[in-house]
């Protein structure tokens, strides 16, 4: 195993090497960050993602009460420039 360890020894003293010898480490801890923004967000999106083009750039353009209690509410991407009109 003499060849095995010094070609290893070797790849350890490229920086890249020793990147890419993390890299499943870090693909775990990522794994495990995005199950845990996803169990947070549950089915629920945050308000101003885009629906369209998916870019959080959705901001409340204008928003008003009807007469039956309900509040409706037009959205504006700034990236695609579409519009959505929300009822809550």
């Amino acid at each position: 195993m003499g060849l095995l360890d010094d070609i290893l020894k070797a790849f350890d003293r490229w920086d890249e090497g020793k990147r890419m010898r993390a890299t499943p480490d870090r693909v775990d801890a990522l794994e495990k960050r995005v199950a845990d923004l996803e169990e947070k967000l549950g089915d629920e999106w945050p308000p101003d993602i885009c629906k369209f083009c998916g870019e959080r750039a959705a901001r409340l353009n204008y928003s008003s009460a009807n007469d039956k209690g309900k509040v409706v509410q037009r959205w504006r991407c700034g990236s695609c420039n579409s519009e959505e009109v929300r009822i809550v």
